[in-house]
This record gives C-alpha cells, sequence and structure tokens, in this order.
C-alpha cells in the first residue's frame, strides 16, 4: 500500500486513550510530515511501461546495499544472495554481483560509479542517504538501466521502482508504545542509527520525535548515534547513565542498540526501564530474561521490525523489468511487529532461544530461507 505522509501539530491522543499498535497507522488525510509529499513521489507514471526495458536473459544484476558489518544487513546480503542463486537455476541471471558501503555515502558513491561503468542489466540500490546519491542514481535511470530503490529512504524521483517500508510509522509506533508506558510523563534518553541514513532520519526525525513533542510531559534529555549496533548502545547509554541519575525510558530506533542499552543498565546496577526495540534476537533473549521480573526494574519493549524481504522484492522487481512486464513504480508499506504476547510462543514453537543474537525474528518469514537453512546458517543443531 502506498502511505501518506503522518502527523507533526495535530491533537495528541489523551494518555490513556492510546492504543500503540492501532494508532500508528492513523494518518490524518492531507497531513504533511515532511517536503515532497508521499514517499516514493515522482513525476514519473504510476506504472512502468510495457516492454520499457525487456532484454532477453540471462542477466548481469548489481545489488548495492546501504550497509554491511551488523547483523541485520549480514542477513539481508544471505536473502540477497539466496534469491540470486534462485534466479541463476531458472537461467535468468548469469552474474550476481553485491556491494557494501557500511553506511559510507562518499564510499557508496564511489562503488555505484564503479557499478554504472560496468553498464549492468538492471541495478538494486538502497540508498544510505535520501538525498545525496540522488545525482549517481539519476544517472543510471537516465542510462535506460532498470533502477530499483528498496529498504533505505530516498527523496529521488528518478526511479524505475522503489519498494520499502514506511519508517515514520515504525519510529511513530515506538513513541506511542513509550508515552503510553510512562502515563505521559518521564525523562527519557534516545538511541538513533548511522547519521546521515534514511531509516535513522525517518525513525526519529519524521516518526517519534514528532509523536513526543506533542506530550510536554516527556522530557528529551539526550540523543546519541548508535551506528545499529550492540557496542554502539551500550557505549552511549553508559554516557548517559553516568551523566543523569534519572532516566524513565529509552527510546531505540533499532534492536541491537537496545540490547546493549539493557546490559549497560544491568551492569551499573540501575533498575531497568521501558525500552523500544525491534525483533532482534539480542533483545528478545535480555526481555525473556527481565520481563515482569521485579528485581530488575520495570523493564517491557515492543518489537517492529524491518522485514529483509526487500531482498526478494528488489531482485524480482529487476527480473520483472527486464522480462518486460509492468509492474508499479512505487510501493511503500506499512511497518510491521510482533506483538510482545506472541513472544514465548514463538520462542516454543521455533526455538529462537537456541540462536545466537545474530538472528533477527522475520528471517523466519521474509528471506525465502527454510527453517532448516537458517538453523545451518547460525549452526544451530
Amino acid at each position: 500500500m502506498t502511505t501518506q505522509p503522518g502527523p507533526t501539530t495535530t491533537t495528541p491522543i489523551p494518555v490513556e486513550m492510546i492504543d500503540p499498535y492501532r494508532d500508528y497507522l492513523n494518518i490524518p488525510p492531507g497531513s504533511a510530515l515532511l517536503p515532497g509529499g508521499a514517499l516514493g513521489a515522482t513525476d514519473l507514471p504510476a506504472f512502468t511501461k510495457l516492454d520499457e526495458y525487456t532484454k532477453a536473459p540471462p542477466y548481469t544484476i548489481v545489488v548495492c546495499s546501504h550497509g554491511g558489518g551488523i547483523s541485520w544487513t549480514e542477513l539481508m546480503k544471505a536473502a540477497y544472495t539466496l534469491k540470486a542463486n534462485q534466479y541463476k537455476q531458472l537461467g535468468y541471471i548469469k552474474e550476481f554481483t553485491y556491494y557494501e558501503p557500511f553506511f559510507d555515502v562518499e564510499k557508496q558513491t564511489s562503488q555505484l560509479e564503479t557499478v554504472l561503468a560496468m553498464k549492468p542489466d538492471a541495478v538494486v540500490i538502497s540508498p544510505a542517504s535520501p538525498t545525496a546519491l540522488i545525482p549517481i542514481i539519476d544517472k543510471f535511470y537516465d542510462a535506460g538501466i532498470p533502477t530499483v530503490i528498496v529498504n533505505s529512504q530516498y527523496t529521488g524521483k528518478k526511479f524505475s521502482a522503489f519498494i520499502m517500508q514506511d519508517d515514520r510509522l515504525f519510529g511513530k509506533l515506538q513513541a506511542l508504545w513509550l508515552v503510553k508506558k510512562l502515563n505521559g510523563k518521564g525523562k527519557i534518553v534516545v538511541l538513533r542509527g548511522a547519521p546521515g541514513e534514511g531509516p535513522d532520519i525517518y525513525r526519529w526525525e519524521y516518526g517519534a520525535k514528532p509523536v513526543l513533542d506533542q506530550y510536554p510531559g516527556i522530557e528529551v534529555l539526550g540523543v546519541a548515534p548508535t551506528g545499529w549496533s550492540y557496542d554502539g548502545g551500550k557505549k552511549a547509554t553508559e554516557a548517559f547513565l553516568a551523566a543523569h541519575p534519572t532516566i524513565d525510558g529509552v527510546i531505540s530506533i533499532g534492536g541491537e542498540p537496545t540490547a546493549g542499552a539493557v546490559d549497560a543498565f544491568i551492569e551499573v546496577g540501575r533498575p531497568l526501564v521501558p525500552m523500544t526495540g525491534e525483533d532482534s534476537n539480542a533483545l528478545v533473549k535480555r526481555y525473556l530474561k527481565y520481563h515482569g521480573k521485579p528485581e530488575y526494574g520495570n523493564f517491557d519493549t515492543c518489537f517492529p521490525t524491518m522485514p529483509v524481504w526487500w531482498a526478494a522484492k528488489g531482485i524480482d522487481a529487476a527480473i520483472d523489468l527486464l522480462q518486460g512486464r509492468s509492474i508499479p513504480r512505487t510501493q511503500v508499506y506499512a511497518a510491521a511487529y510482533i506483538p510482545t504476547e506472541a513472544i514465548q510462543s514463538y520462542v516454543n514453537k521455533y526455538h529462537f532461544d537456541k540462536f545466537p543474537d545474530d538472528l533477527w525474528w522475520n528471517a523466519i518469514w521474509y528471506t525465502g530461507l527454510t527453517y532448516e537453512q537458517l538453523k545451518d546458517m547460525f549452526g544451530v543443531k
């Protein structure tokens, strides 16, 4: 579905009436959350033309990721590789190349320049910045190369397909959840992701922050980047704990940083507080260990998810375009979540407690990997 921009200065929901899992999707018609209107806005036709990019297989496909070096992007790489291998077996792909810039915009720009010179049959790009890569991505589109944008927010207007999750709703859900947990009052700290990266900007600046700004009883003590990592979250939280004798809650816009925050509280002997999160197995393990146990404080968390299905959808779109099919130019999905009340049942069913912290739960449903393949990938017997 295509989502419209969310609210900025709408009347806040009374705290006692907040239902975060309902209200994060309530977006007033005509409201504007950011310049440029809806995500994926473009002056191009809503659907690609039949035979616009038709070419006989086999194809050379290049994926340019935005990240690397953290567990979520490693899982994404595995999903891309699996999908590419499936198309190789069917005779559609002859060569598949995968680039990682590790959240470095300059490095990704350089990689994209290299790829452009290769003249691939199609490219799938997850931009490390919503704006900085527009000039180089425009070159792919202008050269007639099917250009599929996935996963990360992007404000350019030239692309063959744009497929992503609305991270504003991800951040909005988290903020509503924490406001509800704190009854609209408390001192909180914020753990962001990688500076300048789309999900970081959209989850916080256009998602969580506008919600928190509506509740004057919520005081933000500080905001810190984490690089989306456990170590980054732990280090930032240690600094916050040293500086602030009272912290009532944590907004963490990624799952690994939340796990680091939990451990930072435990190591200094501070009572745990409500912290937003994501479907990282590292966080789930800590939720099961500390939730509902007063001796550790008042710990609770929520589990919105950023599925790695962009891998399959991105390569599928590239192949569809090269096969001459007409596809929607923009596909934006609402943020998904895993209900906390379902966590234990999923652990019982899939034995997630036997998997390492690096697992992301959405891998079970969205990578295309079977359960047995995931067990082999993570060394689980």
